[in-house]
């Protein structure tokens, strides 16, 4: 059921960002990057404010995690993307074959993206281990691909080497 929910979260990303055209669809793409990045970030300090502040009591002390990451996601993403159609306000033109393949190709990159933080942000939430054929330890896209552990590895390596210099 996972897989048909991810096929479905990328088709229908590919499919909004199709109209933005090319530019539009690759401002879209590094939004959605960055607001990934800060989202992972930031969440646990936002989590701990939650719990101690807003949603320590009761069971929701334990949903805490999924919902700072997803408030900040969404958060954001709709930051980066007014700050986007502030700098660039008018639509600009591609040519032809240019324009179709770039706003389906990044379309598709951004779909598979959200998916990789989606699945991601289910590692965080209370929910039991297998839910709706998720499972940590498999490939979750179609025994294919695990956008989820291809996003904690990118994070791993961006944490891990963004400020080395060298061996």
């Amino acid at each position: 059921m996972i897989d048909i929910i991810l096929l479905a979260v990328i088709a229908i990303v590919a499919w909004c960002l199709s109209g933005e055209g090319g530019w539009g669809a690759v401002l879209v793409f590094f939004s959605v990057l960055f607001a990934g990045i800060l989202a992972t970030n930031y969440f646990e300090p936002f989590a701990n404010f939650l719990e101690a502040t807003l949603l320590g009591q009761g069971t929701w002390k334990y949903r805490c995690d999924f919902i700072a990451l997803s408030i900040l996601f969404a958060g954001f993403i709709t930051l980066f993307r007014v700050i986007g159609e502030y700098i660039t306000p008018t639509y600009m033109h591609t040519d032809g074959i240019v324009h179709d393949v770039t706003r389906w190709t990044v379309g598709l990159m951004t779909g598979y993206l959200t998916a990789g933080i989606l699945l991601f942000s289910l590692h965080t939430a209370a929910l039991p281990r297998e839910f709706l054929g998720f499972r940590a330890e498999r490939k979750n896209f179609f025994n294919m691909v695990a956008p989820d552990r291809q996003w904690l590895a990118y994070m791993q390596y961006i944490s891990e080497y963004s400020f080395s210099h060298g061996a």
